[in-house]
């Protein structure tokens, strides 16, 4: 068992672990919509913030689900399939516009940025509650714009213990025959490497709520009218071993499995088996490649700035006369305009 394993990025380094994640399909208001539920208990020494990168073809904050009313379903998603089912075939091997917009409000316990590219984060970044704020993370935003293009991204920022509380979203899927569920794993503040083997303790289970198959699901908390996006019944499994570092991908005509484990830009998964599939792997492809360089991006020099003016040195933002307060990223500035730590 990994006490401290978990999948996820986050901005600075934290200790995550029992990773819950669901990934399905819904009807909602009239759409054709794919579901996404993260849960873990996480915990750090002030703000921080976990990056979940989301395939939607728009998103905002009508699509987050407040799940404190029923924040137990995603444990009663792991019970319906929590027998532990090793890997079949051994640990798996590796076979931002300008005008992007973001947003931030409250979910929960969780401060949210949502952004329509991870470029765009930085726009709004200053507006989340200074309890929550965290330290700008410049690498991980351009590591996350290099690995998934295009992609709007959800940053969850907190402070100190976070006790499980599941983040739902319903979105418009850019792939709408895959369910996708994040995983790549990097929460020392640095951005994830591809190439790593990692420790895993989490539960992953994908579902469909027009199509219900594999194990049945007995919820304990009343969704209300949000019981059309949870799935009554799903496949599933344990992973606590150490596997190569990737992203599931499940086909929406066979949610049986096996669940695909890649990272952005291989061509090929690895099979992950869930409760209810037998059988040889199947010759799936993910849906098109993302990028091919699996190193992190480098850090992209700035521009030379005019003489004269005050400049963040944390975000490079424009600063006022007098400022003292960076108001891109929350950081204080000295008399020399340095960002201080």
């Amino acid at each position: 068992m990994y006490p401290e394993a978990t999948m996820c990025c986050t901005f600075s380094p934290a200790r995550l672990s029992s990773t819950l994640l669901y990934a399905g399909d819904a009807r909602w208001n009239g759409l054709y919509v794919h579901i996404l539920a993260y849960q873990n208990t996480a915990s750090t020494s002030g703000p921080n913030a976990m990056i979940l990168p989301i395939p939607a073809t728009r998103l905002g904050p009508q699509n987050a689900v407040d799940t404190r009313p029923f924040r137990t379903f995603l444990e009663d998603i792991r019970e319906s399939t929590r027998r532990p089912i090793p890997p079949s075939y051994g640990p798996p091997p590796f076979a931002a516009p300008p005008a992007a917009r973001a947003v931030v409000f409250d979910v929960g316990s969780y401060a949210v940025v949502l952004a329509e590219s991870p470029r765009a984060v930085l726009s709004v970044l200053g507006q989340v509650p200074e309890p929550k704020r965290p330290a700008l993370n410049d690498r991980m935003l351009q590591a996350f714009d290099a690995y998934y293009p295009g992609w709007p991204v959800a940053v969850c920022c907190w402070n100190g213990n976070l006790q499980p509380e599941p983040l739902l979203w319903w979105y418009e899927p850019r792939y709408p025959e895959w369910l996708f569920a994040p995983a790549l794993d990097a929460h020392d503040g640095n951005p994830p490497d591809l190439r790593a083997t990692v420790d895993v303790d989490h539960h992953i289970a994908f579902g469909s709520a027009l199509k219900p198959q594999g194990q049945p699901v007995r919820y304990r908390d009343d969704a209300g009218a949000h019981r059309p996006l949870l799935p009554s019944s799903v496949h599933g499994t344990n992973l606590q071993f150490r596997m190569s570092n990737g992203d599931f991908w499940s086909r929406r005509d066979q949610l049986g499995g096996p669940a695909l484990r890649c990272v952005p830009g291989d061509r090929d998964g690895a099979p992950i088996a869930l409760n209810g599939w037998e059988g040889a792997p199947p010759h799936w492809l993910p849906p098109e490649p993302m990028v091919w360089n699996r190193d992190p991006p480098p850090h992209q020099p700035r521009p030379p700035r005019p003489d004269g003016k005050r400049y963040c040195s944390s975000c490079d933002f424009l600063l006022g006369a007098s400022a003292k307060l960076c108001t891109m990223c929350g950081a204080w500035i000295d008399v020399e305009g340095a960002a201080q730590s």
